[in-house]
């Protein structure tokens, strides 16, 4: 007889084994509400429009599982689930008094192992688990004879994806930013009177790059209020809401969120679009909570191409603008004639409006040598870098001259200011910095000049209400070294410094230097207000605002830095002094800042015209050759397509004349030999020299007269300098150039055969000539490119060869 001890489960444990695995299956659908539900109990939640983190604390920080499961049943259909699982019929049995009763309870748990969550994350995106325990009724445990506290039970849990379901960066799928409609730009109400206004869209644009913000903060608000006064309505009416959301009523939506924007003046540009010029804002669409933290971000893009409302909604917008100025006042062209071309080419191409290959014939210095004054031009199109400071640092150098030393004046020499207009666009490209950024920058610059003593540290503990004060305490003085030993009288005479000069600007500005930094008496006035008012509440935005106001007030003539108003010139002591100043400097200036560039699809072409009336050359042999003809110039500034063709016109510039010679016999040379040219320019040949005893240096120069004989043409005397080092670096680094001599054109036709013979044996005209005492000659070679033979340069290259005791040649 065999034995064997079997485990087994009662069918009551299997029963409750599978409702478990009921419940679990229930529980896994669990959703959010519908928006149909909301009305059936007002102490329903929006999930949507709850931050998941806020939602697991509120579970979690429920004092019993009742409290928990009601929190959860705000948000989902909780008790839905639960309710139709209890009230199954896998749940009910009917007891000994044929009452009908719940076979098992189930209720919400805490982790069970660590025992402090309801809900908890899981480590899977968005994943949150949920535990419950299932077990017997008391009831149904009394009739099948167990203790109900120590029957069976089931622990599980249920993943719940909560993807899309809480307030988080998702809802921004469910919001769309429509664009701006020709509706949005009509003003129907005063539409008339607002086009009437002298502001020209390029005055408009002109003005928005002149403005200078004291923080970068200050620039965007000032842009998102150009957008919201841009249009009929608001930017966020514009606002069409999907999916979800767009099915709550307006109170329960904007009651848990709210949504607001932001404009990235940094990327804002202009932009050309449907045959308008118009200002492309970009920024970011902000969705918040009811703490009013930042859950998303959406960008966004809206296109402004009508100025009209702006004008209307923003009354003293006109006057600022016209109040703006840019000049762009160009200097005369300066030509340098070498040879004239035909007036018929001139004629031609004018007619043609072949403006670019006018422009580029007139600029080589083959023919005219004309330089056109486009330094403001530049300035419109091209982008600006700030420089690094220490590059600035690098390239800049100071030290007091005698004269400068006595007058107080410390003038700063560097390259990376060109002109003026370089130095206005250093100005403003750094003043549309953050304040803080202006402050170190100006700190780290002077430092390195060894205006500020080495020793000095920038300080760590600047706020917006102790900045100025702060870099009050560093001292701008000479720390450089160096030594005038003034005599006694410029001793006593000798002046605090109170100008900061850049390339000697301070020679030519006699009125109002506003390419120099000085203090006038309304901003020393400022600077004392912030000593006296150290503890107030007044900050650095405060503080800016003010010396913005008095700057605007200096006139173009400044009387302060008269020779006979030396008792009004502030002295230039600390580095307070000097941001003041450079604030001064940009705010003040009247004749346009130009901080930033239009945008990379803009740019400026060339136009031409001829004058009617052609003057003729008298006095001169070759008069009946040469003709002189006016051109008139301007240039026009616009949006460009993907060719570079000029779209629209958003600016002209006053005309300006320009007279050149012409010449009938002129020849223009094609673009081969401009670049064969070009090579022969930039080609490197003084170190290629030939060395040659005396009999090979005689028999050489024998050699190329035979070779070249009588012959006009382009001689080929390869054979003659193969063995040539500089013949074989040629070829070697060149192989697609090859080298030939031509003799010039005898200018004399009556010169005998035997006086050419005579001179030949020195110099052959083009070819070599003496350039020593018989002992060294200048070899000349025209350069062609081997696929296009007939073609050679009119610069040539110039070779030396020298007579020596031993020939350094190759084998």
């Amino acid at each position: 007889m065999h034995t064997a001890t079997i485990a087994y489960n009662s069918t009551s444990d299997y029963s409750l084994s599978n409702f478990t695995s009921f419940a679990k299956a229930e529980f896994s659908k669990l959703r959010p509400y519908f928006i149909s539900e909301f009305a059936k109990s007002t102490s329903r939640e929006i999930a949507k429009l709850t931050r998941s983190e806020e939602f697991l604390t509120k579970v979690n920080s429920a004092k019993t599982a009742a409290d928990a499961s009601k929190i959860l049943d705000q948000y989902f259909n909780f008790n839905e689930i639960l309710t139709n699982l209890l009230s199954s019929k896998i749940n009910k049995f009917t007891d000994d008094a044929d009452v009908l009763k719940d076979r098992y309870s189930l209720e919400l748990i805490k982790e069970p192992v660590l025992k402090n969550a309801f809900i908890s994350k899981t480590p899977l995106k968005n994943i949150y688990r949920l535990y419950f325990q299932t077990k017997f009724s008391s009831d149904f445990a009394k009739q099948i004879a167990k203790d109900s506290t120590s029957s069976a039970k089931f622990s599980f849990a249920v993943d719940l994806d909560f993807s899309g379901l809480f307030l988080d960066e998702s809802l921004v799928n469910d919001i769309e930013l429509s664009p701006f409609s020709e509706q949005d730009f009509t003003n129907f109400s005063d539409e008339s009177s607002i086009h009437s206004e002298s502001v020209t869209s390029w005055k408009f644009l002109n003005f928005l790059k002149n403005q200078v913000f004291s923080s970068a903060t200050e620039k965007d608000k000032f842009y998102k209020n150009l957008l919201n006064q841009a249009t009929n309505s608001p930017l966020l009416a514009k606002i069409k809401l999907k999916n979800y959301i767009s099915q709550l009523k307006s109170f329960d939506l904007f009651s848990k969120i709210k949504l607001d924007f932001t404009v990235d003046s940094d990327l804002t540009k202009l932009a050309f679009e449907n045959q308008k010029v118009g200002l492309k804002f970009f920024g970011n669409l902000l969705i918040k909570n009811e703490k009013d933290e930042t859950i998303a971000k959406k960008p966004f893009v809206q296109n402004v191409s009508d100025f009209a409302l702006i004008l209307k909604n923003n009354p003293g917008l006109t006057e600022k603008i016209a109040a703006t100025k840019f000049e762009l006042k160009q200097n005369d062209a300066v030509k340098h004639e070498v040879s004239p071309i035909p007036k018929e080419e001139i004629l031609k191409l004018v007619s043609t409006q072949n403006f670019e290959r006018l422009k580029s014939l007139l600029e080589n210095p083959r023919y005219y040598g004309v330089q056109f004054d486009e330094d403001k031009l530049k300035l419109l199109v091209q982008d600006y870098q700030l420089p690094p400071v220490q590059t600035l640092i690098d390239r800049s150098k100071w030290s007091f001259t005698y004269q400068e030393e006595v007058a107080g004046i410390v003038n700063i020499l560097s390259s990376l200011f060109p002109n003026q207009q370089e130095m206005l666009r250093f100005y403003a490209s750094l003043a549309k910095k953050d304040t803080f950024f202006i402050g170190k920058y100006l700190f780290d610059w002077l430092k390195g000049l060894k205006l500020i003593d080495q020793s000095t540290k920038w300080p760590e503990n600047l706020d917006l209400h102790n900045f100025f004060q702060e870099l009050k305490k560093i001292k701008i003085e000479n720390k450089s070294g160096v030594n005038n030993y003034l005599i006694q009288a410029d001793q006593k005479a000798k002046k605090d410094i109170w100008l900061v000069s850049i390339n000697n600007n301070y020679w030519a500005e006699k009125d109002r230097m506003p390419y120099s930094f000085y203090l006038h008496p309304k901003l020393k006035n400022i600077i004392d207000l912030m000593d006296k008012n150290v503890d107030s509440s007044f900050n650095l935005d405060y503080y800016v605002e003010q010396i913005r106001a008095e700057s605007k007030k200096i006139d173009e003539k400044d009387p302060t830095i008269q020779e006979n108003s030396e008792k009004y010139r502030a002295p230039i002591k600390t580095l307070t002094d000097f941001i003041v100043a450079f604030y001064q400097n940009v705010y003040s200036n009247k004749t346009g800042l130009l901080s930033e560039n239009l945008g990379a699809n803009f740019d400026y072409r060339i136009n031409f015209e001829v004058d009617p009336v052609l003057v003729k050359v008298d006095g001169t042999e070759n008069s009946n050759n040469e003709e002189k003809v006016k051109l008139k110039y301007w240039y026009k500034v616009g949006p460009i397509d993907k060719n570079g063709q000029l779209i629209s016109t958003i600016y002209q510039t006053e005309p300006k004349t320009l007279e050149i010679t012409t010449n009938k016999d002129g020849k223009i040379v094609t673009d081969e030999v401009e670049a064969l040219d070009k090579f022969a320019k930039d080609f490197r040949s003084a170190t290629l020299s030939t060395y040659l005893d005396k009999q090979t240096y005689a028999d050489f120069w024998s050699g190329i007269i035979r070779t070249v004989g009588t012959s006009s043409d382009y001689v080929d005397i390869t054979e003659l300098i193969k063995k040539f080092p500089m013949w074989s670096y040629f070829t070697r680094h060149h192989p697609d150039f090859g080298l030939m001599v031509k003799k010039d054109e005898e200018k004399n036709a009556t010169q005998s055969p035997d006086s050419v013979s005579q001179t030949s044996q020195e110099n052959l005209n083009g070819v070599f000539e003496n350039v020593g005492l018989g002992d060294r000659k200048a070899l000349y070679f025209y350069v062609y490119n081997k696929k296009n033979p007939k073609e050679f340069s009119t610069r040539k290259l110039k070779f030396f060869v020298y007579q020596t005791e031993k020939s350094l040649l190759v084998s």
